[in-house]
C-alpha cells in the first residue's frame, strides 16, 4: 500500500509540471463555458506536450459528456459520450494506477455519468418506440458498464436489466440475431427473475424458426427449470412435436402433463383435439382406433365436467360421434351385391347391423351438438367468427336429423342457417 502511495505521489509530481497548461481549461469548466473548454482541451491534447496528460484527458471526458447531454451543444460532439469514454480509456492506458486514483477522488463520476447517460438515453428512445436508437444506446451503456466492472470500480459482470433491455430493443427493432445474442446471456447465466421469462421464450421461438434443434432444446430446458410453473414451455414443446409430425409424442406429452394435473382444462381439451385430428384428419392406418376413441371421449367428458358452460368440448364430442356414424355408413354402402343380384341374407344382416350402428352414433352425437348450439345461440352480440362456428354446428345438426329421417328437426336448423348469414 505504501509503495502504491509513493508511485501515485511520484506520478502527481511528474504531471504537475504540466498543471499550468490545464488551469485555463479548468477555469472554463468551472465557468460552465464548455464550448470554449472543448476548443481548449482539444488544442492541448493535440500538442505533443499534452497528448498524454491524464488530467486533460479526464477533463475532456467531462466536457464532452456535458456537451453531449445538452440539445444546444450535442451537435458539436458527435457521439460525445463515446469520445469521452475513449478519453478515459486512453488515460488508463497511459497510467492505470494514477488514473484510477484520480477517478476515485471524484467517486468515479466521470465514467459513471457516461454509463448513466447512455442508459437514460436508451430508456427515452425505448419509451418513444425508437427501438434501433434504444438498442445502440443501451449497448453503449453496457460497453461502459463492462469496463467499469472489469476495472473493479462497481457494477456486476452481467447487468441483467440492461442486457434484457438491449435484447428487447433489438427484438422490437427486428434485429433478431442481436436479440438472441443478448437474451442468451441471461439464459446461459440461468437468470430466473420473473420479468425475464420473455427472453427464454424468444430464444425458443428463434431457434425453432432457425430449425436448430440443439439450441431449441437447450433453451427449452433452461426455461422450464427457471420457470417451472409457466405453461408456455410445455406448449412450445408440443408445438415443436406437432411441426415434426410426431403425433405419438404429442399424445405422450399430454398424457405426462395430465398425470401431473388431471384437472387442467386446456391440456385435457387439446389432448382430445390431438386424438381427434389423428383419427379423422390423417391418412395413416391406426391399429388402436377404438382405444383412441375411448380416450377422446373420456377427455371431452372430463372437459364438460370441468367447464359445463363452454361449448367447445360438447362440439368436439358431438363431431366425434358424427364422424363415427359417417364411417359406419361408408362401410354399409360398400356392401353391394354383384350386378343383377341381391345381397345374401348374411350380407344384408351385416349391412343392417352397420347401419344401425351408424344411426346409434348419430343419436349419440345429437345431444352434444345441440348443447353446443344452444350455448352458442345464447350469445347476444355475436362476432363474425362466432356466427360462422354456430353455422357449422347448425349444418351438422341439419344433416344429422336428415340422416335419421327427422325432417321437421332438420328444417329447424335449415331455417337457423338463414338467420346466421
Amino acid at each position: 500500500m505504501k509503495r502504491l502511495f509513493l508511485l501515485v505521489i511520484a506520478a502527481i509530481t511528474a504531471f504537475g509540471v504540466q498543471g499550468q497548461d490545464v488551469k485555463s481549461i479548468k477555469k472554463l469548466v468551472d465557468a460552465k463555458d464548455f464550448v470554449k473548454a472543448k476548443e481548449a482541451v482539444d488544442q492541448f491534447l493535440a500538442s505533443e506536450k499534452g497528448a498524454k496528460d491524464l488530467e486533460a484527458l479526464i477533463l475532456k471526458a467531462k466536457i464532452y459528456n456535458t456537451l453531449a447531454t445538452q440539445d444546444a451543444t450535442k451537435s458539436l460532439v458527435p457521439d460525445g459520450r463515446m469520445q469521452a469514454f475513449e478519453a478515459i480509456k486512453k488515460a488508463m492506458e497511459v497510467n492505470n494506477t494514477l488514473t484510477t486514483f484520480m477517478l476515485a477522488q471524484e467517486k468515479y463520476t466521470p465514467i459513471f455519468s457516461l454509463y448513466e447517460g447512455y442508459y437514460g438515453e436508451g430508456a427515452n428512445y425505448f419509451n418513444a418506440e425508437k427501438f434501433e436508437d434504444a438498442f445502440n444506446s443501451y449497448k453503449n451503456a453496457n460497453e461502459v458498464g463492462q469496463y467499469i466492472n472489469k476495472n473493479g470500480w462497481a457494477l456486476s459482470a452481467l447487468d441483467t436489466t440492461l442486457v434484457f433491455m438491449i435484447g428487447a430493443s433489438a427484438n422490437n427493432a427486428k434485429k433478431l440475431d442481436d436479440a438472441a445474442t443478448y437474451y442468451a446471456k441471461l439464459a446461459d447465466a440461468h437468470v430466473a427473475n420473473k420479468d425475464y421469462a420473455s427472453a427464454y421464450k424468444f430464444l425458443i421461438y428463434y431457434y425453432n424458426e432457425k430449425k436448430d434443434d440443439e439450441a431449441f432444446h437447450k433453451y427449452l430446458d433452461l426455461g422450464r427449470k427457471a420457470y417451472p410453473n409457466d405453461k408456455y414451455f410445455d406448449e412450445a414443446e408440443i408445438e415443436y412435436l406437432e411441426k415434426k409430425g410426431d403425433k405419438a409424442a404429442v399424445l405422450k406429452k399430454y398424457e405426462d402433463l395430465l398425470a401431473k394435473d388431471p384437472n387442467d382444462y386446456e391440456n385435457t381439451f387439446y389432448y382430445g383435439v390431438s386424438i381427434f385430428n389423428l383419427l379423422y384428419r390423417g391418412d395413416e392406418k391406426i391399429d388402436n382406433r377404438d382405444e383412441l376413441i375411448g380416450k377422446l371421449e373420456k377427455a371431452f367428458i372430463k372437459c364438460i365436467q370441468l367447464k359445463p358452460g363452454e361449448s367447445e368440448a360438447y362440439l368436439e364430442l358431438g363431431k366425434s360421434h358424427y364422424n363415427q356414424a359417417v364411417d359406419f355408413k361408408d362401410k354399409a354402402d360398400q356392401i353391394k351385391p354383384p350386378a343383377g343380384k341381391a345381397l345374401t341374407p348374411d350380407q344384408q344382416k351385416t349391412k343392417n347391423e352397420i347401419k344401425a350402428n351408424a344411426e346409434k352414433k348419430i343419436n349419440d352425437a345429437i345431444p352434444y351438438l345441440e348443447k353446443a348450439y344452444n350455448i352458442m345461440d345464447a350469445i347476444a352480440d355475436k362476432k363474425t367468427g362466432q356466427k360462422a362456428k354456430e353455422r357449422s354446428v347448425a349444418i351438422l345438426l341439419r344433416d344429422a336429423y336428415n340422416f335419421i329421417n327427422k325432417a321437421d328437426k332438420a328444417k329447424f336448423y335449415e331455417d337457423a342457417l338463414d338467420k346466421l348469414k
